[in-house]
């Protein structure tokens, strides 16, 4: 298996943006093949099957065809079919959408319960923990504070 770097030489691209568009343009083939992979430290690998279909869309791609072009092809040599299927969702990525629907969720009812609670909590102003905490008021003493 190869990381994206060592992708990068295998193939002869110069940038890094030319590479990062052919994995673009390649990543459902890949995933759904599981050519894709992740390894140590969350980085990015490719199975030395997902190396030899780069090398087929730099051979496609050196004979005049559009990356896009080229994925079309590869996609009717491997498959038999044009049209990609659905490609399956990574478990990292099932957690993470699990999680922000949890997280929408709790904030939702935050600001339900902030909205409940709030009038409760406050009386002119001043939070009632914070009123147990202040010297009492003088008589004749305005509770706005000013002393008028």
């Amino acid at each position: 298996m190869l990381q994206i770097s060592e992708l990068q030489t295998a193939l002869g691209l110069s940038s890094k943006s030319a590479l990062y568009n052919r994995i673009q343009a390649l990543k459902p083939l890949l995933i759904e093949k599981d050519w894709l992979r992740r390894g140590a430290n969350n980085r990015v690998l490719i199975t030395s099957e997902g190396v030899q279909l780069f090398r087929k869309l730099e051979d496609l791609h050196a004979t005049g065809r559009t990356l896009s072009e080229a994925v079309r092809q590869l996609r009717i040599e491997l498959d038999g079919e044009e049209e990609p299927k659905e490609p399956r969702e990574e478990p990292e990525l099932h957690r993470l959408r699990t999680l922000e629907d949890t997280v929408a969720d709790l904030v939702t009812r935050v600001g339900a319960l902030e909205v409940t609670v709030q009038p409760e909590t406050r009386t002119l102003g001043v939070p009632s923990f914070l009123r147990r905490l202040l010297p009492a008021r003088r008589k004749g003493e305005n509770p706005d504070g000013d002393g008028e």
